[in-house]
């Protein structure tokens, strides 16, 4: 091995948590690996059964642990079987454990070699009413071959068939899902070694390079750092090998322009690192490239902030899928096509509704419904009216039903208003060459062409500037911010038509008003467990009238509204959240004040004399 000694006290504690599920009177057996040959005398390089070595530390060829916590015999709690060694095997074969160093690396007092393994057995058999064989029941699970621990457990059903049998599986699923200190240290040995890896090929990299050079300076850095090399088969593909799920082949040229996809990990004392990296062969993303990058880290990032303590395994795929699913969209990457079959192969999603822009990308994913600061679809009637016109706001909250009750929102909707509004207009007034105007002081009785202006007619002058910083604080329990913001507004209206009814004030420029605001928010999140959390927000935010708002009448006259003044808000919110596969739930309690805010509802007429 060239791996550091690892502290036989790991191995003592995991042979502890495995025998305490033991049931009473039970005997549980693990075989190594087996030894394949590829031809000759040259064989596959040994690698050990994890669990075998989980259990034992034992890193050698043909070994069997037998655990008895019931034994009669003390001695026999614990046995080990290794292969007998001499003076011979050393010298052609290598240096096996001796009895001694057997002991010291596992910890077990009870040393057999592999000779003795049949009669200890069967004596030990007579006193036992269950076996826990190891089967290897992993849902990856690829195997076909007769593994040396397949052909024990055949042989043994038919040596001892009134004995019960169980699967130590069960046990280890659990355990080992659980590291120890010392198993975190060497993992992260693990992945330290595979971090100096990348950091080697880095300034390796470069159009010409192959992807097998490449290869190689990993593999010189992971031995020079006592890893035996990769942990699994690396990918080391560019341009379209890249998209290949499994490229191994890593024998093609890294080509300017082409992205090229790193994944490797290395191997430390039997524990794996993995690491997956995609780069730019030349050193710099294109526009292309760096979008969908950073689509890929924000899922990531996304991902590891759900992935909490208490967190279920089949939930965390399901909200990860539909991060990613977003991003997909956004990118253009999926179509409605793709939707279509997504859903069907998607059970969870197969009543879900992706609202695509007319440009088939994903930008908006709320359902139609009612206006709600919550789901980020409010809309002020200053904004439609800038967009859509008076007449055609008009028109759909008719349609809708009356004015003071609450109704879904749909954008759909008031296109369709303005559309129609729009044909309305073309079937009586296409012909029209002009129509007549003598409202207008600076210009009487005007004969007014399609497009000019009537009745009304300004320039409302905006100007803002502020300021926000934000502090964020995040751990393992506890995620916490504090923002705040200034900003000045500033609003001057400019009439370019002179109304009969205002010649003083309805043309030129008005009297400008300023409002100086700020806002302090801040809110923290504590994460009892995966499935229990507090949430606290709360804020003090100050916030200019709108334009329209500030003047009594913006359409005709420069008046604004008599002591107006910023608005002001007070809130806070507390949360209890609760999610569990089946249920989902919020209790929330909330506070607020609105002080200082104007809203003016108008009826525009007009007057002839």
């Amino acid at each position: 091995m060239k791996y550091l000694p690892i502290n036989n006290k790991l191995f003592i504690k995991n042979r502890a948590k495995f025998t305490a599920q033991m049931k009473p009177k039970s005997i549980a057996v693990f075989n190594s690996n087996d030894l394949f040959t590829t031809g000759a005398d040259s064989t596959i390089p040994f690698e050990q059964s994890s669990d075998l070595l989980y259990l034992s530390g034992a890193d050698q060829e043909e070994s069997i642990l037998l655990l008895f916590p019931d034994a009669i015999d003390k001695n026999h709690k614990e046995i080990l079987f290794l292969t007998e060694t001499n003076e011979h095997i050393a010298i052609w074969y290598g240096a096996k454990y001796s009895k001694e160093e057997a002991k010291e690396v596992s910890g077990i007092k009870t040393i057999y070699w592999l000779s003795e393994f049949k009669k200890v057995f069967f004596d030990l058999m007579t006193e036992a009413e269950t076996i826990y064989f190891n089967t290897n029941e992993h849902y990856r699970q690829a195997v076909e071959l007769e593994t040396r621990e397949y052909r024990f457990i055949k042989q043994c059903k038919i040596d001892f068939p009134a004995h019960k049998w169980e699967k130590s599986n069960q046990i280890l699923h659990g355990i080992r899902g659980v590291k120890e200190p010392e198993e975190i240290e060497i993992i992260q040995t693990a992945c330290d070694i595979t971090n100096k890896g990348f950091r080697r090929v880095l300034p390796f990299i470069k159009p010409g390079v192959m992807e097998f050079e490449i290869e190689a300076e990993y593999m010189h850095e992971f031995l020079r750092n006592r890893s035996k090399g990769f942990a699994y088969t690396p990918i080391i593909g560019s341009g379209y090998s890249a998209c290949v799920l499994h490229y191994i082949e890593n024998n093609k040229e890294c080509k300017d322009g082409d992205m090229l996809l790193l994944d490797v990990g290395a191997e430390y004392a039997n524990y794996s690192s993995d690491m997956t990296r995609t780069i730019p062969v030349n050193g710099k993303f294109t526009d292309r490239q760096k979008s969908i990058y950073n689509a890929v880290l924000r899922v990531k990032n996304e991902a590891t902030k759900m992935l909490v303590p208490g967190a279920f395994w089949a939930e965390y795929q399901k909200e990860v899928g539909k991060i990613m699913s977003s991003e997909l969209l956004g990118l253009g990457l999926l179509s409605k096509a793709d939707i279509q079959r997504f859903k069907k192969w998607r059970n969870e999603f197969l009543d879900a509704e992706f609202i695509l822009e007319e440009d088939e990308k994903y930008k908006c994913g709320f359902e139609v419904e009612k206006m709600s600061k919550s789901k980020f679809n409010v809309q002020t009637p200053d904004e439609l009216v800038e967009k859509f016109g008076a007449d055609t706001l008009r028109m759909y909250e008719m349609f809708l039903g009356p004015i003071e009750q609450a109704k879904p929102w749909d954008t759909k909707g008031i296109n369709g208003v303005s559309n129609f509004l729009r044909k309305f207009w073309r079937l009586f007034h296409q012909g029209a060459d002009y129509a007549f105007d003598n409202n207008n002081v600076n210009n009487p009785n005007a004969a007014l062409q399609v497009g000019d202006k009537r009745d009304y007619w300004n320039d409302g002058n905006v100007g803002w500037q502020g300021l926000f910083t934000q502090l964020e604080y995040d751990n393992d329990n506890i995620s916490a911010f504090v923002s705040a913001a200034v900003s000045n507004t500033s609003y001057q209206r400019e009439g370019l038509y002179q109304n009969e009814l205002y010649l003083n004030n309805s043309y030129g420029k008005g009297e400008k008003i300023n409002f100086d605001n700020g806002s302090v928010k801040g809110g923290f999140t504590y994460k009892i467990s995966g499935r229990h959390l507090l949430d606290f927000n709360a804020g003090y935010i100050s916030k200019a009238p709108t334009l329209r708002n500030t003047y009594t009448n913006s359409r005709v006259n420069q008046d604004i509204v008599l002591g107006i003044k910023s608005e002001t808000v007070k809130t806070a919110d507390a949360s209890y959240v609760l999610r569990t596969p089946k249920v989902k739930a919020r209790l929330t309690g909330y506070y607020a004040t609105f002080d200082d805010g104007i809203d003016i509802s108008r009826y525009f007429c007009h007057f002839r004399r």
